[in-house]
C-alpha cells in the first residue's frame, strides 16, 4: 500500500519545539506500573518476585499475591527501589553514567553477599541494568561480562532470555559471530529444557537471524517476513521488531532502489503505528522514518523537519535503546546544520556534544567529533 509522504506528519504528533526543549532537560521520575503485552498496564501493585517463567506481585498494599507470565512483560517501573539503585538512576537523570554504574556494581556485589530480602527482585535488575549501561557507552566486552554475571548469578530471573539475546549481540558486534551463534543454540537448549513459552523461541529465531551475516538481500528479509508470521498477534514485541528488522534490511539498499526505500518506509510507518510495539521496536522504527525522509529531502526544509521530529523523538523518549538513540541524535544535529541559521547551528553543535558525552563508545560519537567544531 503507497502512503502519501504527508502521512508521517500525522504519525509524529509531537511537536518539535517541545522535543527540542525536551533534549535538554532533566527526565522525569517514572510511575510504578507493569506494562504488558496486549492489555493495559497493572498499576498500584507491589512486585513480590521476578522469574524466567512468572512475575508475582501484590495488588494494592494488603492484597493478595497474583502473577503474570513473564513472557506477557514488557517491562516494570518500580515504586520503591533499594536506596542504592535509586540514587543510581538519580546519577543517570544528571548524566553521570560512570557513577550509576559504580553505584549498580557495588549494589550487586553488596546483594550477592547478603541477599536484599526486602526487594529480592533488585539484584537481578541491577544485573541486568549494568548491560544496558555497558551497552550504552559501547563497552561490548563490559556487556558481554555483565550478561554472564546474570546469566551465573540468576538463573532463574525474568532477564535471562534478555541476558542471552544481549550477550550474543555484543560478541556479534565484536566479531566474534561463532560465538554469538553458539550462545544463542545455548539459549535454544535452555528454551527447550525448561519448556519455556514460545515467545522465547521466537526471541531466539530473532537473534539467530540478526546474527547471522551470510544472510542479506531477499534471503534474510524473507526469514524475517516468515518470523512475523509465526508471532502474529500473540506475540507483537517479536513481530513488530522483526518487522523493523526487515524494514532496515531494505533500507541498506535504498540508495540503489527508490522502492526499496519506499517500502521500508511504509513498514516503519506501521510499525510507529502500532499500539503493541515495545520501546526497541518504537525506536527503531521512528529512527528508520526519520533516515528515510532525510535520505530523500536533498534540501527539501519541510522534508527536513519532518526527519529532525522523528529523530528528536528517539533522542528524547528512547534514551535507553543504544542502537538507535545515538544514531538519532547525530542525525537530528545534521537535519539542524542542513535547515540553517545560527540558533539551529547551535543546536546541532549541542546534540553532537550529547552523543559523544552519552555514547563515547559508539560510532555516531566519532562522527559527531567531526561536527561539532
Amino acid at each position: 500500500m503507497n502512503r502519501h509522504p504527508a502521512m508521517t506528519s500525522a504519525i509524529l504528533r509531537t511537536p518539535l519545539l517541545a522535543l527540542v526543549a525536551l533534549a535538554f532537560a532533566t527526565p522525569s521520575a517514572s510511575a510504578d506500573r507493569i506494562y504488558r503485552t496486549g492489555g493495559t498496564p497493572i498499576e498500584d501493585c507491589t512486585v513480590v518476585e521476578e522469574t524466567v517463567s512468572q512475575v508475582v506481585y501484590r495488588k494494592g498494599r494488603k492484597g493478595s499475591e497474583q502473577s503474570i507470565p513473564s513472557e506477557e512483560v514488557i517491562r516494570i517501573e518500580y515504586e520503591r527501589v533499594p536506596t542504592e539503585i535509586g540514587e543510581a538512576e538519580s546519577l543517570l537523570e544528571e548524566d553521570d553514567l560512570e557513577s550509576a554504574v559504580g553505584l549498580y556494581s557495588d549494589y550487586l556485589e553488596a546483594s550477592l553477599e547478603k541477599p536484599d530480602k526486602r526487594f529480592p527482585w533488585a539484584p537481578a535488575y541491577a544485573a541486568s541494568r549494568l548491560i544496558g549501561l555497558f551497552g550504552m557507552v559501547g563497552d561490548l566486552e563490559g556487556a558481554r561480562a555483565a550478561a554472564d554475571r546474570l546469566l551465573e548469578n540468576f538463573p532463574e530471573s525474568r532477564y535471562v532470555p534478555s541476558a542471552f539475546v544481549a550477550k550474543a549481540d555484543a560478541l556479534y558486534r565484536l566479531e566474534k559471530f561463532d560465538r554469538a551463534q553458539t550462545t544463542l543454540a545455548e539459549f535454544e537448549k535452555l528454551i527447550v529444557k525448561r519448556n519455556l513459552s514460545k515467545r522465547w523461541t521466537l526471541e531466539c529465531r530473532l537473534a539467530q537471524i540478526l546474527t547471522d551475516r551470510s544472510l542479506v538481500g531477499e534471503g534474510r528479509r524473507g526469514r524475517l517476513k516468515a518470523l512475523e508470521s509465526d508471532a502474529g498477534q500473540d506475540y507483537p514485541t517479536v513481530r513488530t521488531r522483526a518487522s523493523v528488522a526487515r524494514a532496515e534490511a531494505f533500507l541498506a539498499e535504498a540508495s540503489d532502489s527508490a522502492d526499496a526505500l519506499q517500502r521500508a518506509r511504509e513498514i516503519f510507518e506501521d510499525v510507529a503505528q502500532d499500539p503493541s510495539a515495545d520501546e526497541e521496536a518504537l525506536a527503531a522504527a521512528f529512527a528508520g522514518i526519520g533516515e528515510c525522509v532525510f535520505t530523500a529531502a536533498i534540501g527539501d526544509e519541510a522534508a527536513l523537519r519532518q526527519a529532525l521530529t522523528a529523530f528528536m523523538r528517539v533522542a528524547v523518549l528512547y534514551r535507553d535503546q543504544v542502537r538507535y538513540a545515538p544514531k538519532a541524535m547525530f542525525y537530528a544535529g545534521r537535519c539542524f546544520d542542513q535547515i540553517g541559521g545560527e540558533e539551529n547551528k547551535e543546536r546541532a553543535k549541542k546534540l553532537y556534544s550529547r552523543v559523544v558525552r552519552d555514547y563515547p563508545g559508539s560510532s555516531w560519537a566519532e562522527e559527531a567529533k567531526n561536527f561539532r567544531k
